[in-house]
């Protein structure tokens, strides 16, 4: 095997070093959010409360547009049995004289992608910055989203060949629509890596910012649901709770209830925010990722990595892990995960030196699971 290094003159450096990542602590100088209530069948569909309006529910987003019967309804709910939903109202309002966007676009557009727009505006409004401050400028746009109920739509059915159907639908539009309308200028991806979608969306808007290739990051997380077919897939799969609820860490725990919801952060280097004047949110010391590697199933966690994840991202920022007083945790309420996960944050942060309580928990249990767009950092 020929070494590579060889391929080079040896006065020049091997080409495409890794830059170095800047170890200044960031900022949060912007936070926006929006969640659902937690609405019963009967509350979404007024005034019937048969458990077949969840289906009937989601046909009427989008106008009836399928043509489905009664029978195709009863057959589909044959294979659901949650009758608790965390719908989002008003999916569909869209202030169009504000953001002057041209009626093709508006009329093939995933809803996600103008929940993000309106989001990030109010995340900028949030930090004290319009949208004239932060044009042209090298602000970077992540966005974590694992749902495209709008295409599965949108490919049922032949009548809807919008002119900028492609656009409207595609999941990398989802931040390049943010970095376009608002003209930044940094790297703009969608990331879809299933519910950690968001945190690793996080993970990399800090990256962007620590290694100086944005001055300034954008992270979104969204997910709207619109079409029955996520719901047959994720009940086959097990981990749909019957409740409709996440009983996180708790004896009920019997599978999760899908939410809906958006959410931005906006990110820069503290001393920059400390600079220019910006309110600061919160301060992130360090963020990593990591994979499970082979566990006994695909879906199943490893409280290995997740403790060895733990201790090196403390042990990079020189954090103390034993003043660590509470945990929000990932808590989706399914009998397998959570006990896994409780395992790997004992393993983490039980020290002997440890004389304080740890509590852990997961907002999950009020706001259900937001998948795709799901991060507890908020």
């Amino acid at each position: 095997m020929t070494d590579i290094t060889t391929c080079f003159p040896k006065d020049d450096p091997v080409p495409h070093e890794a830059p170095s990542l800047s170890t200044e602590p960031l900022a949060i100088i912007g936070v926006a959010c929006r969640f659902a209530e937690m609405q019963q069948i009967v509350e979404i569909c007024g005034n019937s409360c048969q458990k077949e309006d969840l289906l009937w529910a989601l046909y009427l987003r989008i106008d009836s547009r399928l043509q489905v019967t009664t029978i195709q309804i009863q057959n589909m709910w044959n294979y659901l049995h949650n009758s608790w939903l965390f719908f989002e109202n008003n999916i569909y309002s869209f202030d169009t004289s504000f953001f002057k966007l041209p009626e093709n676009d508006i009329t093939a557009m995933d809803p996600q992608q103008k929940l993000l727009l309106e989001n990030v505006y109010h995340a900028l409004e949030n930090a004290g910055l319009s949208a004239k401050d932060v044009a042209t400028s090298r602000t970077s746009v992540f966005v974590g989203s694992s749902n495209n109920d709008h295409l599965a739509f949108a490919n049922e059915d032949l009548e809807m060949c919008y002119k900028n159907k492609a656009t409207g639908t595609s999941p990398s539009i989802l931040a390049n629509r943010i970095s376009w309308f608002y003209d930044l200028r940094g790297t703009s991806q969608t990331i879809d890596t299933a519910c950690s979608s968001s945190l690793v969306a996080f993970h990399q808007g800090c990256l962007s910012v620590r290694s100086k290739d944005s001055d300034m990051s954008i992270i979104s997380g969204v997910n709207v649901i619109e079409h029955p077919a996520a719901f047959l897939q994720l009940t086959n799969l097990g981990v749909l709770s019957p409740d409709g609820q996440c009983f996180s860490f708790d004896h009920r725990a019997n599978g999760y209830g899908r939410g809906e919801g958006v959410s931005t952060l906006i990110v820069k280097p503290l001393s920059s925010a400390i600079q220019d004047g910006n309110v600061i949110r919160a301060i992130v010391r360090a963020t990593g990722t990591s994979h499970d590697g082979k566990t006994p199933g695909i879906t199943l966690p490893s409280q290995t990595a997740q403790a060895a994840l733990i201790r090196s991202v403390y042990a990079s920022a020189h954090l103390d892990m034993d003043q660590t007083a509470y945990v929000e945790a990932h808590g989706t309420g399914t009998q397998v995960g959570d006990p896994l996960e409780i395992e790997g944050i004992v393993s983490a942060f039980e020290t002997r030196a440890r004389q304080r309580p740890l509590y852990i928990g997961s907002i999950k249990a009020g706001l259900g699971h937001l998948e795709g767009r799901w991060a507890s950092w908020l």
